[in-house]
């Protein structure tokens, strides 16, 4: 945590900017120095935020709005004290969650007649994921931090996360591509990468570890879409036994969730297959887990996915952004193959994440025994010798509850934002 120089108007990087070395996420925060802009910093810090990201709370001094002898009187020793003590104030305040959470904070000023500019080039410079803005009530020239935003949003690429907030809220949200992979083969990268990390958590790992919230929030990806399993925050040791143990404190992410976790809290490695089988349809097809927007009865992608590869279609399961793409077939119907495997209602007949890696490295016996295990797969659900009923109609409507986007994370108690 520390507080960076100041900077001018001129096109070119901030100070610190290009050449920070920190590892993790960009996070540009255009902030004011009062009240409602410590709100503003602490829901990113809290909301947006990962560990290991860089926060950087960017506070813009406006010529036009605060004249000319305000900047003028900014030249004196004693206003850049009174300024820098107030940084520190705030970087004192927020020390301790930043140490906990693992981000490292940083607070800027910058000067210059267009705040907008300067938040975008700042946010170039940083090469920042995300960018937040929120106005104070004393920014008159600034119609809203909506205005702000919007422009953010029309002047950076389209990879750029924008977002105006007020009092907590979201304002507006830029539509930023959700998928930046956008190929197959590199949604194949990242399919492979998370089930290595699977099977190490599951089979190498000094102790073994049951993940319980696999989802494609947590895998974070590299420049070079290279995947890292994260949020470990619900974390179990797996048990000694091959069976069951039962867990009495729910929690994951709706969509994700193994029936038979969400609906009797029983809890295997099995659980962290069906959700890696959810993330593997998510590449395959684009859409997310849950949408009320399919047709009823197909709002889960896993029940959509079982329709499609029930008759046959598999085509129809992929993302029409491959037409065209020259994708690697095999590589395709691997992660097919996978996917319908991890996905079964069942989990006495959901493979292993171990075997799940050899058909996604293309072992040729898992890929012939995958083949005939697809093929059987409503037979082997229609035996599974377990209460779920049969067309999870109960698991379905507890996953379409009347929450937002934001809000899909459930504990034992109360629903989690996450």
């Amino acid at each position: 945590m520390k507080l960076v120089g100041n900077c001018t108007e001129p096109e070119e990087c901030g100070v610190d900017a290009a050449s920070d070395g920190g590892g993790g996420a960009v996070v540009v925060v255009g902030v004011r120095m009062d009240s409602q802009s410590r709100e503003l910093l602490t829901w990113a810090l809290v909301k947006v935020a990962r560990s290991g990201d860089r926060v950087i709370a960017l506070h813009v001094l406006n010529p036009i709005t605060e004249g000319k002898s305000t900047l003028a009187s900014l030249e004196s020793k004693s206003t850049l004290l009174s300024l820098v003590k107030t940084f520190d104030s705030m970087l004192a305040a927020y020390e301790g969650f930043c140490s906990l959470k693992q981000v490292d904070l940083k607070l800027k000023v910058c000067r210059g007649s267009s705040v907008c500019k300067i938040l975008v080039r700042e946010a170039k410079c940083y090469g920042a994921a995300n960018v937040i803005v929120g106005t104070s009530k004393c920014h008159h020239t600034i119609r809203s931090s909506v205005s702000v935003a919007k422009y953010c949003a029309k002047n950076l690429p389209r990879n750029f996360l924008v977002l105006a907030v007020d009092n907590g809220k979201i304002l507006f949200q830029s539509e930023a591509s959700d998928a930046i992979v956008c190929g197959l083969r590199d949604r194949f990268k990242v399919a492979l990468g998370a089930a290595e990390a699977l099977d190490y958590l599951h089979n190498r790992a000094v102790e073994p570890v049951i993940h319980r919230d696999v989802k494609s929030s947590n895998i974070l990806l590299s420049d070079d879409f290279e995947p890292q399993l994260s949020d470990f925050g619900l974390a179990v040791w797996a048990s000694d036994s091959s069976h069951y143990t039962t867990c009495t404190d729910v929690a994951g992410t709706f969509g994700y969730l193994a029936p038979e976790y969400f609906m009797h809290g029983k809890v295997n490695d099995r659980i962290d297959v069906y959700s890696f089988g959810v993330v593997l349809l998510e590449l395959l097809s684009g859409k997310k887990p849950i949408d009320n927007g399919n047709p009823k009865g197909l709002e889960s992608l896993v029940m959509w996915g079982k329709s499609i590869v029930k008759d046959g279609e598999v085509s129809q399961l992929l993302d029409p952004s491959f037409l065209g793409d020259n994708y690697d077939h095999d590589q395709s119907e691997r992660m097919v193959l996978a996917a319908a495997l991890c996905i079964r209602r069942a989990p006495i007949f959901r493979p292993e994440i171990s075997l799940v890696l050899k058909l996604l490295q293309g072992d040729a016996d898992s890929i012939n025994w995958a083949r005939q295990q697809v093929s059987a797969s409503e037979e082997l659900d229609d035996v599974d010798g377990e209460e779920f009923p049969a067309n999870m109609q109960s698991h379905l409507n507890l996953a379409l509850l009347d929450v937002g986007e934001d809000s899909l994370s459930i504990g034992s108690t109360n629903l989690m934002s996450r």
